[in-house]
């Protein structure tokens, strides 16, 4: 094969997404150096080696894929497993074939099964109007998963920063709140982060009630008054057709980023979507990504990956994000910008081409 066609063809298979042709036509190119010399071998070693970069990306993002498939089949989470199996499909589509572990690994998550609905014990009552005032189970399961991802997102806001204490005791309350309503949904871990929060907001009010109890009447309003300033400066949630706006304006702009193969972060997209996309706070932001996100396939990647990969403050709000639409993201945070760079180059793999 002549080097100047073997060069583009490697470059094609490249830029084509054609991983087991680039593997084979690499091998093919590291026997032809060694007649090679002076320009040719230097544009086929550029080649080679621009190649084996974007390899190795596709090695990592299968070895990702692979081992969340494998914890899925663990878990028994039949619909996790489901949804990522379409990625799987998808990068084998244009990779060798699976090796005995992976082939291991897909057939064991192809005889799970999905999880039984509960049947209701009164079917009759099912197609009844719900009285006034009553949720529907599909609305209670939406109102949980809201309430995770907020309860999630509070979490993080705690540990993730030095609070004034008028305002951790507040969004301490906030999380008693949501907690409520989340209920089981949260993990052990988290319930047990949930109770030490809780436990030390009781500890400080009766510590305060103590200081109270000694100190003069007229010290009471100055102590009672700080909460209250803190609140007037807190940023005001947002209404839901505010959020519906914006998330559309982010959707359109990660699409576009996804096609030009970059990351951003929310910054970026505040300069880049103006008014489209106000100031917010942490709860709003989370409620604006999930709804981006509502939208795309169960067997593709989530679009915010690409603000999670840029954007630190985003990427805690991942896991809140992939709770609330059903989806699993590691508690490690090393795993978790693993899972994340792996949805990054398969939101690349999937919008290159649209």
């Amino acid at each position: 094969m002549q080097i100047g066609t073997l060069v583009r063809r490697i470059n094609t298979a490249v830029r084509e997404h054609e991983t087991a042709v680039a593997r084979r036509l690499c091998a093919d190119a590291e026997g032809e150096m060694s007649r090679c010399e002076g320009v040719a071998l230097h544009h086929l070693q550029a080649a080679v080696e621009k190649a084996s970069e974007w390899l190795s990306t596709q090695d990592r993002l299968r070895r990702v894929l692979f081992n969340r498939l494998e914890e899925a089949e663990r878990n028994n989470d039949a619909l996790v497993a489901r949804s990522l199996m379409g990625q799987v499909n998808a990068v084998l589509a244009h990779d060798d074939p699976p090796s005995k572990a992976e082939a291991g690994i897909v057939a064991a998550v192809r005889g799970l099964k999905p999880p039984r609905r509960p049947q209701p014990a009164r079917p009759i009552q099912s197609r009844t109007k719900p009285a006034p005032g009553t949720s529907t189970p599909r609305e209670e399961r939406r109102a949980r998963r809201i309430a995770l991802a907020e309860a999630r997102s509070l979490l993080g806001r705690l540990d993730a920063k030095c609070l004034p204490a008028a305002k951790e005791q507040r969004l301490i309350r906030d999380l008693a709140r949501v907690t409520e309503t989340a209920g089981e949904w949260l993990s052990v871990r988290e319930r047990g982060d949930v109770e030490r929060w809780i436990s030390k907001l009781a500890a400080q009010q009766r510590q305060q009630d103590a200081d109270d109890t000694a100190k003069p009447a007229p010290c009471a309003p100055v102590s009672s008054s700080v909460p209250e300033a803190s609140d007037r400066l807190g940023q005001p949630r947002l209404s839901p057709d505010v959020h519906a706006s914006a998330a559309a304006a982010v959707r359109g702009a990660l699409k576009k980023a996804a096609r030009e193969q970059t990351t951003t972060s929310w910054a970026r997209l505040g300069h880049q979507l103006g008014s489209a996309l106000p100031p917010m706070g942490n709860a709003d932001r989370v409620q604006v990504l999930i709804l981006v996100d509502q939208a795309t396939p169960p067997n593709e990647p989530l679009l915010c990956s690409l603000l999670a990969a840029g954007d630190l403050e985003v990427r805690k709000d991942y896991r809140s994000v992939a709770a609330a639409l059903s989806l699993e993201a590691p508690i490690d945070d090393e795993d978790l910008r693993d899972v994340v760079e792996a949805d990054v180059q398969q939101v690349f793999d999937t919008w290159h081409n649209r």
